[in-house]
């Protein structure tokens, strides 16, 4: 049974203490060169005194109701599970209010598109005394929630000093990082001491929580509340032109989704291939990072194909014409899924634990990724299970798969459908999570 009683004590041990002091003089000392620094990369002056816990007179307005509730995410795919579990709190809560934030600007512009003046879509706050100090003060939520893997120990600790208890809701922990999590496991306990709850999205992720230092009293398992998202709102976001991607007159689209470096030089041998079998077929490749646009299209043009980015044909408003779009704006990857007749997802065929397959999965795309999904290991099980997604040994082994289904478009369609009825079938997540942090709240 998952205890749910309310900490009022002061939070921390000596050694969360001990880093209290250390981050506040790093802070104090290190504030000239973070100023500079957060200058350049801040959008907006907005953007950087929200940093350091400064809002806007809105954002109280914004987020007004009761109770308040406080959801932090970390970019835009943990923001579609804020809306879940907000939408599952406000049926249970009609009159609460809510503060989303997150620590990117897209995650951040994410929260103002799918929430609009429901709430306060705002800046996380520096994991520093000072900032987030203030920004509790300014909002005074009754409960904070902090989602997947954000564990701020500041936040934590800081609202625990003030009586606000701390959950922590779908939430992960891999088998990629519990290994550095161990190596500070007493400063963890401590922190993890002053939480109110877990509310985990596997028993792995349960057992790598225990593990760190939580209580066991306070640790449940209520599944994945992406799964929640995607059933409900994937078809209603319709940012992207996609009128224009690509010609209806064209071949078959492949999809490869938040590619990392190493990886896109793999899709392209594969995409040179497939169109000596296929040749109007189309590559959607979309970098993780825009950051590195420049590197993808000296990758595309190393290999002989046109392509156009994503901006220069919104920009346009006509149809695709070349054979490969480099995606070079973030958040329209959920919609750009929606075209594809096969979805390659990245960061696992080099070892960086993999991307959300459950993404495609919604639209009801078949899914191929590599081998390195520790990060996303729970949703790849679960859509191999259900027989909607494959795993691809190697390059070779992309483009001998990518082949076969772009060979067999009755197969691929069938894949699909499986993989969406795997995202349909697990839905209810969000309201177990939210059930948890109604606990704090009644």
């Amino acid at each position: 049974m998952l205890k749910s009683a309310r900490r009022t004590t002061t939070a921390g041990g000596p050694v969360s203490q001990l880093y209290s002091l250390a981050t506040e003089g790093l802070f104090i000392y290190g504030a000239p060169l973070f100023w500079g620094y957060s200058r350049l990369v801040s959008k907006t002056p907005e953007d950087f005194s929200q940093r350091l816990g400064l809002y806007p007179g809105r954002t109280r307005a914004q987020a007004e109701g009761k109770p308040k509730i406080w959801i932090h995410a970390s970019s835009v795919g943990e923001v579609g599970v804020a809306k879940a579990v907000s939408d599952a709190l406000k049926a249970m809560a009609p009159e609460a209010g809510f503060v989303i934030s997150a620590g990117t600007h897209f995650g951040r512009e994410r929260a103002r598109v799918l929430f609009g003046d429901s709430a306060a879509a705002v800046y996380a706050p520096l994991d520093f005394k000072a900032p987030v100090q203030k920004a509790l003060r300014w909002f005074r939520p009754d409960v904070l929630v902090l989602l997947e893997t954000e564990l701020w120990p500041q936040w934590i600790l800081q609202a625990a000093n003030m009586g606000i208890p701390t959950v922590m809701a779908n939430g992960r922990i891999s088998s990629r990082s519990i290994k550095s999590y161990l190596r500070v496991k007493s400063f963890f306990t401590e922190i993890l001491g002053a939480m109110s709850a877990f509310s985990m999205i596997s028993l792995d992720d349960a057992q790598r929580i225990k593990a760190m230092g939580a209580p066991p009293g306070r640790i449940a398992v209520n599944g994945n509340a992406k799964y929640d998202f995607l059933a409900d709102h994937a078809r209603s976001m319709s940012d992207a032109p996609l009128h224009s991607l690509p010609p209806q007159d064209s071949g078959p689209v492949i999809v490869a989704g938040s590619t990392r470096s190493g990886e896109e030089e793999a899709i392209l041998d594969m995409m040179v291939q497939v169109r000596k079998k296929h040749p109007n077929a189309t590559l959607i490749l979309a970098p993780r990072h825009i950051e590195r646009t420049a590197e993808a299209a000296a990758i595309i043009q190393g290999r002989g194909l046109a392509h156009e980015t994503f901006s220069a044909l919104e920009e346009r408003g006509t149809p695709l014409k070349a054979p490969v779009l480099l995606v070079d704006r973030m958040g329209c990857l959920l919609n750009l899924y929606s075209l594809a007749d096969v979805v390659f997802c990245g960061a696992s065929l080099v070892e960086l634990g993999g991307q959300n397959v459950l993404e495609p999965a919604s639209w009801g795309k078949p899914v191929l990724y590599g081998p390195h999904m520790d990060d996303f290991a729970e949703a790849r099980d679960l859509l191999e299970a259900a027989g909607g997604g494959r795993t691809v040994r190697d390059r070779e082994d992309l483009t001998n798969q990518m082949l076969n289904l772009l060979n067999d478009p009755r197969a691929a369609k069938e894949m699909g459908a499986r993989a969406l009825s795997c995202i349909q079938s697990r839905r209810g997540a969000a309201a177990r999570h939210a059930a948890v942090i109604r606990r704090f709240i009644d």
